[in-house]
């Protein structure tokens, strides 16, 4: 696997991370970069990572583009994968 994949993997991971702390609540994607920074991660595109989450259907973007004020929602399946009951290869949680 080359090391952007690896990467990816992370974030992704860390973004799941991020939301099951606000679970079953909202965050915006401000306040997730926020979290994440604060949490020493700096993503410099996060729009792709929430794409593939949101593809997976571990997550829910309200509004059609990735506005820092449109919502993020922790689904089910998402709450599923943070509690390691599923597995992703394209997720490391």
């Amino acid at each position: 696997m080359n090391s952007k994949a690896i990467k990816n993997r992370m974030y992704r991971g860390q973004i799941i991370r991020e939301l099951i702390n606000a679970y079953p609540e909202p965050k915006t994607i401000r306040q997730l970069e926020n979290s994440l920074v604060s949490s020493g991660v700096i993503i410099a595109d996060i729009s792709r990572l929430l794409a593939y989450l949101a593809d997976k259907q571990y997550i829910t973007i309200e509004g059609e583009d990735y506005a820092y004020n449109n919502l993020i929602t922790l689904r089910a399946l998402g709450v599923d994968l943070a509690e390691g009951t599923i597995e992703d290869d394209g997720v490391e949680v």
